[in-house]
């Protein structure tokens, strides 16, 4: 949530579905995603605000 509203008060839209959320969540909670899997995961998701 944190990382959302940080993008959108810097016009920025942060798309993702829940599941894949919770999916990636769980990655991190147990050491499987590493730092770059995040950084992947999250600017495969941003977009500007047009």
């Amino acid at each position: 949530m944190v990382c959302e509203e940080f993008l959108n008060a810097n016009g920025f839209v942060f798309e993702f579905g829940v599941d894949e959320a919770e999916k990636l969540a769980i990655g991190i909670a147990s050491g499987n995603a590493k730092r770059s899997l995040v950084e992947k995961w999250v600017r495969k998701r941003v977009r500007p605000v047009v």
